[in-house]
């Protein structure tokens, strides 16, 4: 479900032939049908921003784009209009006309969402390794361990433009991304009094939520006092206003590649 075409919503007809013929069993029919090479080759080369967008599509987000109605095959860039466009028209993106030469795109359905979040995760520029540490560490709440293993991904890691926070929180999304089967993972999310970078509500009632505020530091002598800065902007917004038993609050601060990790429990 899911797709438009002009006024007019449809089905996956491939998908629903399938679900029916396979005995109404629900599966991903549609990835089976075609390649998915030209996709993945402009996604491994698209920069942070457009890679923060498709990740909130995963997480089934809108965004607002320019888009071509017709593309030349040999003369496919990796600017965002040849990529969205390309995932409309092969099927991997709904496109809602908003006028002005303007689309409102999303991931059509769960189906597609799949694909797409697998693909991305064939391009993620830090080890499995480092996820699996990264997690456990946040997890466990170590402050100390994810200063280090974030440091390790800052240096090694090909992030040439740092220059705005959004570089660091797409990190982060990109790295914490395996906890979104315990967590649904929100960036720039209206809470409290205001909007928190990065906050996780428990799927189930095994865990706690989690609030992330980030701060891009001067200097590096300023890192400590903007990880403490990030803690009290929690507070002081009430970005967990509505949680109710613990809550872990993570202050993060970054000089260029060197972060600084400062970690909070409260009970609401």
């Amino acid at each position: 479900d899911g797709y438009r075409f002009g006024d007019a919503e449809t089905y996956n007809p491939w998908s629903i032939i399938n679900y029916v013929s396979d005995g109404f069993t629900p599966r991903p029919y549609w990835v089976d049908s075609g390649g998915d090479g030209v996709v993945k080759w402009l996604l491994e080369r698209i920069d942070d921003r457009n890679f923060s967008d498709i990740m909130g599509l995963v997480d089934r987000g809108t965004v607002r784009v320019r888009m071509k109605e017709a593309l030349v095959f040999s003369k496919l860039d990796t600017s965002e209009v040849s990529i969205y466009s390309l995932m409309a028209m092969s099927g991997y993106l709904k496109a809602t006309y908003a006028g002005d030469g303007m689309y409102d795109i999303s991931i059509p359905n769960m189906e597609v969402a799949g694909i797409v979040e697998e693909l991305l995760s064939t391009i993620t520029p830090v080890s499995d390794r480092m996820f699996d540490d990264f997690n456990r560490a946040v997890l466990e709440g170590d402050a100390d361990r994810m200063t280090d293993i974030l440091q390790d991904i800052l240096l090694n890691g090909s992030y040439m433009n740092l220059e705005k926070e959004y570089a660091y929180e797409l990190i982060l999304m990109t790295v914490m991304h395996s906890l979104t089967r315990r967590y649904d993972m929100k960036t720039e999310c209206e809470s409290g009094n205001g909007r928190t970078d990065i906050i996780m509500r428990p799927r189930d009632g095994g865990t706690v939520p989690m609030i992330f505020e980030l701060k891009r530091s001067a200097s590096e002598e300023d890192l400590e006092a903007d990880a403490d800065g990030a803690i009290s902007q929690i507070h002081e917004r009430k970005y967990y206003m509505g949680m109710k038993g613990r809550v872990v609050l993570f202050g993060i601060s970054f000089w260029v590649k060197v972060p600084k990790v400062k970690v909070e429990i409260v009970e609401i």
